[in-house]
């Protein structure tokens, strides 16, 4: 079997957009929002137009944030609109935008859900847990040390990488 294969990119691909299943959306009061929390509103077509011209390159009928803090009828969300990896760590940049609570349709919640993340890491511990049969069950373990014939070897080749 070749590691190398698009199957095992396409799995490892299918793992990676899985994460964003982890979350679900549940529909809340705008009196019950928090400071700190996660959340998606719909907004107005005319507070759409506003956010327009902030946050560039995105369907702002719909926009999703952390509260940053709520004065005066007016929600202050920290909205991303950049991320930029350095190194091995992802910077996402965020942008402050306010939007009257009267331009505010609909408020959702954004939670953790524990069923599909379980599912998830169960999911990828079995592909894990395949990949790694696989592997030894193809090595076969037979061969001799360089020395010369002696009493056979199991060797299990462990992959540095997925990708060529």
């Amino acid at each position: 079997m070749d590691v190398r294969g698009g199957r095992w990119a396409g799995v490892a691909l299918f793992l990676v957009m899985g994460l964003g299943g982890c979350y679900h959306y549940t529909p809340m009061h705008l009196d019950e929002v928090v400071p700190a929390q996660e959340i998606r509103t719909r907004v107005s077509l005319q507070q759409a137009e506003i956010l327009e011209e902030i946050i560039p390159n995105r369907d702002t009928r719909v926009v999703e944030g952390r509260v940053a803090e709520i004065l005066r009828e007016t929600l202050y969300l920290d909205v991303a609109v950049s991320s930029e990896v350095r190194g091995t760590r992802v910077e996402s940049f965020r942008q402050r935008v306010d939007i009257p609570f009267s331009s505010i349709l609909e408020v959702e919640s954004k939670q953790l859900s524990r069923g599909r993340t379980a599912a998830l890491v169960v999911g990828g511990a079995f592909l894990l847990g395949s990949f790694v049969a696989i592997q030894v069950i193809d090595s076969g373990g037979e061969g001799s040390p360089p020395d010369g014939p002696g009493a056979p070897e199991n060797r299990i080749p462990i992959p540095i990488s997925l990708w060529p």
